[in-house]
């Protein structure tokens, strides 16, 4: 997957996360963690800092 669709990707959970949030459909605290960890986790998949160094080398 090209990098701009992944991150499309993950800005769509990050914004779905904000609005189930907003909905309260999920719990404030759960909003919280996921408005934190979600961009992080994002950031490391697109970038491909996420990945394992023995996985690379093949």
């Amino acid at each position: 997957m090209k990098p701009y669709r992944s991150a499309l990707c993950w800005a769509a959970a990050i914004i779905g996360v904000a609005l189930a949030g907003m909905f309260d459909v999920i719990d404030q605290a759960s909003t919280t963690t996921l408005l934190i960890a979600l961009p992080v986790a994002g950031w490391m998949a697109v970038s491909g800092r996420g990945s394992c160094p023995l996985a690379r080398e093949r």
